[in-house]
């Protein structure tokens, strides 16, 4: 199971509008997204630094993906029939609790967030990536201080 966290699912739950960058600081340390509507997770895989979000449906796809690719010969127990988001989320964890790429996190997004902030340090691998922050309504764009002009 080499590649990551849900690795074979990747490109389906990314979209061009998953997670547009509207801010960064200039030590790099905070980095702002915006959250797309419609949808209810936030995911990081740490072993790639891959933020996706996801609703309900595709969630309880993705794993359901995941049984038919891996379940037979890695999961100790089958996913419910009719699972709600948070079974899936606990099939997906115990799938791929041993593998390296099995580091990182997933958060229910609030009602209303409109942003997500990732601010991250030199302890993020321990954690299992960048600690995420939600924001409300418009995101600060005109933070921080730049040492010099452009990229």
């Amino acid at each position: 199971m080499a590649g990551g966290l849900y690795a074979a699912q990747r490109p389906r739950c990314s979209s061009p509008h998953n997670s547009r960058v509207v801010y960064l600081d200039n030590t790099l340390n905070e980095i702002r997204h915006l959250v797309p509507p419609g949808k209810d997770w936030a995911f990081w895989e740490d072993v790639n630094g891959y933020l996706a979000y996801l609703c309900d449906a595709e969630l309880i796809e993705l794993a359901r993906e995941n049984e038919r690719e891996l379940g037979t010969e890695f999961a100790e127990t089958p996913l419910p029939a009719a699972p709600r988001p948070e079974q899936a989320w606990e099939y997906l964890d115990a799938l791929w609790s041993g593998e390296p790429g099995g580091r990182g996190w997933h958060v229910r997004i609030p009602d209303g967030a409109t942003w997500l902030a990732l601010q991250s340090d030199d302890g993020d691998s321990d954690r299992g990536g960048p600690e995420p922050t939600f924001g409300f309504g418009e995101p600060p764009l005109d933070e921080g201080v730049w040492r010099e002009p452009g990229y």
